[in-house]
């Protein structure tokens, strides 16, 4: 399951994208389903993201998107 970046934005601001974050973190774990955070841009997104119990974490934290041939190269 991805969670939207429009929901892993607002890691942090105690904003309504966060409850409805934690719930699917929630409803993620009670299925064993793994789950994405997408977007994540920042050192505090990814904390909060970790810390939500986010496993999987993806976006410009790590790295611009890539063509194929370059996220190879990195592996």
């Amino acid at each position: 399951m991805k969670v939207d970046r429009s929901f892993t934005t607002h890691l942090g601001h105690g904003t309504a994208e966060r409850a409805i974050t934690e719930a699917v973190v929630h409803l993620a774990s009670s299925l064993d389903l793994s789950l994405v955070a997408e977007g994540v841009e920042t050192s505090e997104q990814l904390r909060q993201a970790r810390e939500m119990g986010f496993r999987i974490i993806q976006g410009y934290y790590y790295s611009r998107a890539l063509p194929l041939s370059e996220a190879m190269e990195l592996l």
